[in-house]
């Protein structure tokens, strides 16, 4: 831009000549343009008015629909929803106090729970020094292959090079004998030798030329050998992490579910199911079993976490990821059954899951089983008793800590620390109850009547709950004649 010297008037404005980058002039004391204020027609009527009725016809249409269709579908949805609701509640604390007096008569259940997540800890950090190890081990196995590569190339392009000049050497030197003159010799030489380099520069361009294209396809061979080695070295790694994640935690619910069958049956029966004993199953002789079955459910969870990967490049695998989210879930629900049916019965794994669905088949249950589920409710109860905690946690610091700048970080700190210590023993102490609950659900199956003779006061309100809420249920399994609807019972 080029500024001329600008001439100041009276009133102090400066004028400055601006160059366009074009070569064209502006120039700043040119009067802006006019301004136009905005004048709107009211006298012309609506503006696209069409559009306008066809909104209006929309809206009341759907108001009309919703009000004559949508208001009573909705009303009988709440309706039976909210019985639904309201007749699991009262169904499930049946179950659920039945599982509370077993964990009341086998406190020790929470300690092996405690042991075993100790021990889930411990197991996280082995593999996660054994992922460093086999990182390391990988990073430096690629290291010496990419050296060995190079140094294989650089010493097959070195002896091509040698060879290359090796030979104008040998020419030049019978060439010499057959020259009569000196002169002519070392002309003749230098010309040869002048061709010799050229001809050697330009084949050890194409050598290397040739080198570099075979280095590029070989590293995009290598590429994607080494994509497909990673993938199968993450599966395993993470299927070592959930296979051994899994059979220590089904190692608790195995020997909680033989804890209520102590409290369940009576004699013979109730003795093989004591702590000592189910412990000592649980790592000998049916220890496969749980391997087994947590396997199955630590493979589809390593595949889904090496897919989940590609899930959002890939329509293939995000479609894959669907389909085993859904195998996971049945593997799990499975796998929760199974393991309560051989730890009640001693079968193997696949015997174990077989029996149960016949089991259940037989009786008629299989519509009701999610009744006896707390899983919801325990989490609103963890919640709970994590927030009260976290409370309790503040105030006391709140209450016994002098005043200082570093009190409401205190009370932060502590309030934080009490919901997650609180949080984390509710929750362990809520998978063992849930444990309990569907380990009842099951007995219940095979022999309601071994109940009677331990704790008739709890076969009595399992037997009110399944007249009360499922008659019908009840009456297809065949246990009405044996336990009959009491004449007087309480609600529930």
């Amino acid at each position: 831009m080029m500024v001329d010297k600008a001439m100041l008037d009276d009133t102090g404005a400066a004028h400055f000549p601006l160059e366009h980058a074009h070569g064209t002039m502006l120039l700043m004391d040119e009067p802006p343009p006019t301004y136009e204020d905005p004048k709107i027609d009211f006298s012309s009527g609506w503006k696209d008015r069409i559009f306008a009725i066809i909104f209006y016809i929309h809206v009341i249409g759907v108001i009309i629909v919703g009000l004559v269709l949508g208001l009573p579908a909705f009303i009988a949805s709440i309706k039976e929803n909210s019985w639904n609701q309201l007749k699991r509640i009262p169904f499930a604390e049946a179950h659920l106090g039945a599982g509370c007096a077993v964990l009341r008569s086998h406190p020790s259940l929470l300690l092996i729970a405690f042991i075993m997540l100790i021990v889930e800890l411990l197991w996280f950090f082995v593999w996660c020094l054994m992922v460093l190890g086999i990182q390391r081990a990988s990073n430096n196995t690629i290291f010496i292959f990419n050296i060995n590569s190079t140094m294989k190339i650089n010493n097959e392009t070195k002896f091509n090079m040698i060879y290359t000049k090796s030979t104008p050497s040998h020419r030049f030197s019978s060439m010499t004998t057959r020259m009569p003159k000196f002169s002519d010799t070392i002309r003749y030489s230098m010309d040869r030798n002048s061709k010799s380099i050229n001809s050697t520069m330009k084949r050890t361009n194409d050598e290397i030329q040739w080198s570099n294209a075979t280095n590029d396809s070989t590293s995009s061979k290598q590429g994607g050998a080494r994509r497909i080695v990673s993938y199968i070295i993450l599966f395993l790694v993470l299927l070592s992490w959930y296979w051994g994640a899994a059979t220590f935690g089904n190692i608790s619910h195995f020997v909680t579910a033989c804890a209520v069958g102590h409290w369940w049956f009576t004699g013979e029966g109730s003795r093989q199911y004591t702590i000592g004993t189910s412990v000592r199953r649980a790592f000998t002789t049916n220890f496969g079993t749980i391997c087994l079955g947590s396997l199955l459910e630590a493979i589809i969870k390593a595949l889904r976490a090496c897919i989940s990967k590609d899930g959002r490049k890939n329509i293939i695998a995000a479609i894959a990821d669907c389909i085993l989210q859904i195998l996971e879930k049945l593997i799990g629900y499975l796998n929760e059954w199974a393991f309560i049916y051989a730890a009640l019965t001693g079968q193997t794994f696949v015997e174990a899951g077989r029996s149960f669905i016949e089991l259940f088949k037989k009786r008629g249950w299989t519509a009701i089983i999610n009744d006896v589920l707390v899983g919801s409710t325990m989490m609103i109860v963890n919640i709970a008793i994590g927030l009260t905690s976290a409370i309790v946690g503040g105030l006391l610091i709140y209450f016994f800590m002098s005043d200082s700048p570093e009190k409401i970080i205190a009370i932060i700190m502590a309030s934080i620390v009490s919901f997650i210590i609180s949080l984390f023993m509710s929750a362990l102490m809520a998978s063992v109850l849930s444990s309990c609950v569907r380990t009842v659900f099951v007995c219940f199956a095979l022999n309601p009547a071994a109940l009677g003779a331990t704790h008739p006061d709890h076969l009595q309100a399992l037997t009110n709950a399944w007249h009360k809420f499922y008659p019908q249920e009840f009456a297809v399994s065949g246990y009405t004649q044996h336990l009959p609807k009491p004449t007087m019972t309480k609600d529930l």
